[in-house]
């Protein structure tokens, strides 16, 4: 009797699988590589890519909420009953304003990271889901975000220190200073010497405490131009992933039993 790897067919024996067989396990196979997807999605893919919205959201949201303090501040007067909250109002904005800035120049360090992952690594859709986020980012603008933040932090803190209102000092969390920082540095760096990149910094170290200190640390110019360049290029490493990801997918199909 043959086996299950074996029919007979005009008295003659086949050593390969019926086709039903084949067509059967092509379709676990495929069934497989999905959960494996939308898995690998759930786990990092999704929050990697809801971290790049929420943040870059987060800085449009506030951006337009500067322009209305701005103005307020402008039309503040000695005598205004409301002047003590306004002023403790704009100085808690300019906090998360200065947050929201940090956030902006360190996603392409927390993409980065998330998506070293070991699943990802061993992952058929790694380059594919690579070349999604780092497009999102790129099409997110943050170097025009994070210039547009500065340029209103800079504003805002010239029209308070002139109504003489003491600046709360920044703090940034103590993991974002410890060691998950150095890790994200680090990772960051093998990425670019890995792919040709850029090793500029992205993430600040120190954040502005006052106006002076904000000019001084931030230096926003020259961290707005780098990331702008690691924006561009990262979008061209993105497309080129994607274009490589296409070509091994094709050769992937036409490898596996019984597609034809």
């Amino acid at each position: 009797m043959a086996s299950d790897s074996e029919y007979s067919s005009g008295g003659e024996t086949h050593h390969s699988q019926p086709p039903s067989l084949r067509r059967q396990k092509k379709i676990k196979t495929q069934q497989t590589l999905q959960q494996a997807e939308q898995s690998l999605y759930l786990k990092i893919v999704g929050p990697a890519k809801a971290r790049v919205t929420n943040v870059t959201e987060e800085a449009d949201r506030l951006l337009e909420t500067g322009q209305t303090i701005a103005d307020t501040l402008s039309k503040l007067t000695p005598n205004m009953e409301s002047r003590p909250e306004t002023l403790k109002s704009a100085d808690s904005f300019l906090l998360e304003a200065k947050r929201t800035v940090h956030n902006l120049c360190s996603l392409y360090n927390y993409v980065d990271v998330i998506l070293r992952d070991i699943s990802m690594n061993e992952s058929p859709f790694k380059d594919r889901y690579l070349a999604e986020a780092y497009t999102l980012i790129a099409k997110a603008n943050p170097h025009v975000l994070a210039k547009q933040l500065h340029e209103m932090i800079f504003s805002l803190e010239a029209q308070l220190k002139e109504l003489g209102y003491p600046l709360t000092s920044y703090v940034p969390p103590e993991d974002d200073e410890s060691e998950p920082i150095h890790t994200m540095e680090h990772d960051m760096k093998l990425t670019c010497e890995n792919n040709g990149l850029s090793n500029e910094p992205l993430i600040t170290q120190k954040s502005p405490s006052n106006l002076e200190q904000t000019r001084k640390i931030l230096e926003p110019e020259e961290e707005v131009k780098s990331l702008q360049r690691q924006s561009e290029k990262q979008q061209i490493h993105a497309v080129l992933n994607e274009q490589d990801s296409s070509h091994a997918s094709i050769l992937h199909e036409q490898q596996i039993p019984g597609s034809d």
